[in-house]
């Protein structure tokens, strides 16, 4: 969530019709970065390409390690499932 004090979209939507205003400006500058952010400034991968699929095994952990435990429960408990292996 992103608050403003002005309403951006308006100004996003004066985009085409008034490129010069420095309200418009400045609320596509939020925009961009606001988008920047968001995405690590990096391409959505392609949807087409096949990916990598990991499968995680019941390994016994190296002396030393911090063992990290999912508590289990009667709501949505397992939102992440790949984060970290039950």
């Amino acid at each position: 969530m992103i608050y403003s004090p002005r309403d951006l979209s308006c100004y996003w939507n004066q985009m085409e019709n008034s490129p010069t205003n420095t309200a418009v400006i400045l609320a596509n500058r939020v925009g961009q970065n606001v988008v920047d952010y968001a995405t690590g400034r990096e391409m959505p991968a392609d949807k087409l390409t096949v990916r990598e699929v990991k499968v995680f095994g019941q390994e016994s952990p190296k002396r030393g390690a911090l063992r990290i435990a999912k508590l289990r429960h009667a709501g949505d408990w397992n939102v992440a499932p790949l984060s970290v292996p039950t």
